[in-house]
């Protein structure tokens, strides 16, 4: 949409998800294509925080706007930590407003503040949007991911 028709950037706060916030996660992670519902959401969060992981939120007043999951894991083949994305969803009418931006650079910050070296992310190949979005937050593609689900 060319700048002088989109809406104007909103002021977004980005914050620790909270069990009171399940309704709105529910939504956004639904809106990626995962199903979620409300009552689910506590005891997800609940995991995420037992790991240290994060769950992020970015809010305009009442209204969540995106939501970013971040993991931290130690691999062989680095000195540091890696952090990863597990997680990106704008809503529907924030995107194309500097939300998703803003959520990655929240992810940037919270990696260097874990000692992480690295950030990386995965998305699945029929997310052209998504790639060229990461790529315009100078997040370069790197490879493949491959992936199975176990029983």
């Amino acid at each position: 949409m060319p700048a002088e028709t989109r809406p104007p950037r909103r002021a977004v706060e980005i914050r620790r998800a909270r069990p009171d916030d399940a309704d709105a996660i529910a939504e956004l992670i639904t809106q990626l294509g995962y199903p979620t519902t409300a009552p689910e959401v506590p005891e997800r969060l609940a995991a995420l925080d037992a790991e240290s992981d994060a769950l992020l939120l970015a809010v305009d007043g009442e209204s969540a706007l995106g939501l970013m999951g971040l993991h931290r894991h130690r691999v062989a083949h680095r000195r540091g930590p890696v952090a990863y994305i597990t997680l990106m969803v704008i809503a529907s009418g924030a995107r194309g407003n500097g939300v998703g931006r803003r959520l990655v650079e929240a992810a940037e910050a919270w990696a260097r503040d874990r000692g992480c070296e690295r950030l990386t992310v995965t998305s699945h190949e029929d997310r052209a949007g998504a790639h060229a979005f990461y790529q315009r937050c100078g997040i370069p593609y790197t490879g493949r991911r491959f992936s199975k689900t176990l029983d």
